[in-house]
């Protein structure tokens, strides 16, 4: 178990999908981030490799669903939009 640092490239990590990450980790793992200007560097104190690999796909989770909800956002808008006007008998 050894302290490592792993950088989350901001060309592909939002800072949201490693803060949420973070959040899921928090208390389980020791860990702190910093700030780069090429991304979020996340130092792991004393963690087990498959805590660190967990987090890793935590990150790469959280930002999948981000980038999908970005990508579906305006089909989400049209199919709530009819929801809502069928439910008060609109056509």
């Amino acid at each position: 178990i050894n302290d490592r640092k792993i950088l989350f490239s901001s060309d592909i990590y939002s800072e949201e999908a490693v803060k949420l990450a973070s959040y899921i980790f928090e208390g389980k793992i020791s860990f702190y981030c910093v700030n780069k200007d090429c991304g979020i560097e996340v130092q792991f104190n004393e963690a087990k490799d498959s805590d660190i690999n967990d987090f890793c796909n935590e990150a790469l989770n959280q930002q999948c669903r981000i980038d999908l909800s970005a990508d579906t956002a305006v089909l989400t808008k049209v199919i709530v939009l009819k929801a809502l006007l069928s439910a008060i008998g609109e056509k």
